[in-house]
């Protein structure tokens, strides 16, 4: 979760153990208010990877956000459980 403005964002993908799939955002103005409904990420594998962190890059008159993702870590835990 991260917040931009007075924005909080929730980050999550589905659960497939180590496999990647559709990352999806829901939007809220407080942690415990309403929630928006889920809005896709990326493509159906949110381009082979999952949701690790969102980095916020402050500019020289903006802020911006980074999606952090471990793909070459999941890589490696999928072939070592296929073992």
């Amino acid at each position: 979760m991260f917040k931009r403005g007075s924005t909080y964002f929730l980050l999550t993908s589905g659960a497939t153990g180590w496999n990647p799939n559709q990352a999806r955002y829901a939007t809220a103005s407080s942690v415990s208010g309403l929630w928006s409904g889920w809005t896709n990420v990326g493509d159906g594998t949110t381009f082979g990877s999952q949701p690790a962190y969102v980095l916020p890059v402050q500019g020289t008159s903006t802020t911006s956000y980074l999606y952090v993702t471990p793909p070459l870590l999941l890589r490696s835990l999928e072939g070592a459980a296929s073992r």
